[in-house]
C-alpha cells in the first residue's frame, strides 16, 4: 500500500503468519520495476523495487498489476524515480 507519507509492505506466509513493514517516504532512495517475458508484458504485471535509506528493509512486490504505474506514483511522491 503507498499512502501520502509511507508505504507498507504487508507479506503472508500462510493463513496466520504475517510480516508487515512501513516506511516513510522521505526514506526511499530508488523506485524501480520489471516486467520482462511475453505473459507479463501481455497482462500488465511485473515487480516492484523500492530501496531505502540505512538500516530499513527494501520493499519488493512481486508480480503486481501495472508495476510502470506504481513505480510512477511513488517515484512521483517522492521525487525519485524513473523519468
Amino acid at each position: 500500500m503507498v499512502t501520502t507519507e509511507r508505504i507498507v509492505d504487508i507479506d503472508y506466509s500462510d493463513i496466520v503468519v504475517h510480516n508487515i513493514a512501513v516506511t516513510s517516504l522521505t526514506h526511499v532512495q530508488d523506485v524501480n520495476y520489471t516486467q520482462s517475458g511475453f505473459i507479463p508484458t501481455f497482462f500488465n504485471y511485473g515487480d516492484l523495487f523500492v530501496q531505502t535509506a540505512g538500516n530499513e528493509k527494501n520493499f519488493e512486490a512481486m508480480s503486481i498489476p501495472k508495476p510502470r504505474e506504481a513505480t510512477h506514483i511513488i517515484g512521483d511522491l517522492t521525487g525519485k524515480g524513473p523519468k
